[in-house]
């Protein structure tokens, strides 16, 4: 968890507005973001938006990233629909600070208990190439596989030292049975290249890149890797 949110001074007008129109308005439609947002602060206590962040990274990592702009948007989105509360300082730095209601957890609840019907979507760069591999020759598909194999246990690393509970222990599992199949699958392959040549590693290495998009959801440049893709925000 974060730590101790400091108590703030002046409730906004914002939160007393959300507490007291929540009864008798739509209800608002929640998105797997909303819930996390909830499930998180239920946790971790009220929050800031930066606070906030730091908790979802915690709890969910790399396998549901929620863009900082998307926190604050969707935390607002909440509290309009009396789901938190929203309070800020009167001076200083003016900090937001989001609580969960009652009403809010029941939703949370509510959430939690329903039978898991939502579809699985997992995106991974490799599995797409996979469904083009038949272009490669074998030695060249042992490198995607290879390569693969490393970022899968890179980001076995990373989740085991920033994620917590046993959602924490579910990514690690998860990251280390992808890293297994690439491991498997290089080593079913040829190292050396058929008669019909290929594209060579290094030159291929050399070649200047696409420049991928920063929103592009499947990249594997850099830390942008990620298996999971993050849901578009809420309409």
């Amino acid at each position: 968890m974060v730590g101790v949110v400091r108590t703030v001074s002046v409730v906004s007008e914002r939160q007393r507005v959300s507490q007291t129109s929540a009864v008798g308005a739509s209800a608002p439609r929640l998105t797997s973001t909303s819930y996390a947002l909830l499930g998180a602060i239920a946790q971790a206590g009220p929050c800031s938006p930066y606070e906030l962040k730091r908790v979802l990274a915690r709890r969910v990592g790399p396998l549901w990233e929620i863009p900082h702009s998307q926190i604050y948007d969707e935390a607002a989105r909440l509290a309009r629909a009396g789901l938190l509360t929203e309070a800020q300082e009167g001076t200083g730095r003016r900090r937001l600070t989001y609580a969960i209601t009652e009403e809010g957890r029941r939703e949370l609840l509510r959430w939690l208990r329903m039978p898991g019907r939502d579809r699985v979507e997992l995106r991974d760069v490799g599995l797409l190439k996979m469904a083009f591999a038949d272009e490669l020759q074998p030695a060249e598909l042992r490198h995607v596989a290879e390569d693969h194999a490393e970022l899968w246990v890179g980001l076995a690393d990373e989740l085991a030292q920033t994620m917590t509970g046993a959602g924490g222990t579910y990514a690690v599992a998860v990251a280390n049975a992808a890293a297994s199949f690439w491991r498997t699958l290089a080593d079913s392959l040829p190292s050396e290249l058929g008669p019909l040549g290929g594209v060579d590693r290094q030159d291929s290495a050399a070649a200047p890149s696409r420049p991928v998009a920063q929103d592009d959801p499947v990249s594997d440049v850099g830390s942008g890797f990620s298996p999971l893709a993050p849901e578009a925000p809420a309409a």
